[in-house]
C-alpha cells in the first residue's frame, strides 16, 4: 500500500479510519494518548523454554553460519541477567524470517 494512503495529513491509519468512522465515536478514532503495552522481553529471554528456544535458534549452525551476529556477541546476551531482551528479540525475529523465506526457497 503507498504510503500516502497509510498516512494523511501526517494522521496514521488514515484508511481503516475513515473505514470504521461511523462504528466508532470520534473521541476513539480520534485519540493521540495510545501507547503499546509493555511485555517482559528480557525477562523472557533469560529463563525458560523461551530463552531455549531463543538459544537453540540464534546458534543454531544455520544461523552461525549466515556470519550475521558474533556467537560469542549472543552467548554473553542470553548468559547475562537483565540485557538484551529486545537486541535478542530482533535477532530471533531476523533469524526466524530467514529460515522462512530465505532458507525455504
Amino acid at each position: 500500500m503507498p504510503p500516502p494512503l497509510k498516512f494523511q495529513g501526517g494522521r496514521p491509519k488514515h484508511i481503516l479510519k475513515r473505514a470504521i468512522r461511523n462504528l466508532l465515536p470520534a473521541p476513539v478514532l480520534e485519540r493521540k494518548d495510545k501507547m503499546g503495552f509493555p511485555v517482559p522481553l528480557t525477562e523472557w529471554m533469560q529463563k525458560g523454554p523461551v530463552r531455549d528456544f531463543v538459544s537453540d535458534t540464534l546458534l543454531s549452525k544455520c544461523s552461525l553460519e549466515r556470519g550475521i551476529y558474533r556467537p560469542e556477541a549472543l552467548e554473553a546476551m542470553l548468559g547475562k541477567q537483565g540485557v538484551g531482551g529486545r537486541l535478542l528479540w530482533g535477532a530471533l525475529c531476523l533469524e526466524l524470517w530467514h529460515q522462512r523465506f530465505l532458507d525455504a526457497a
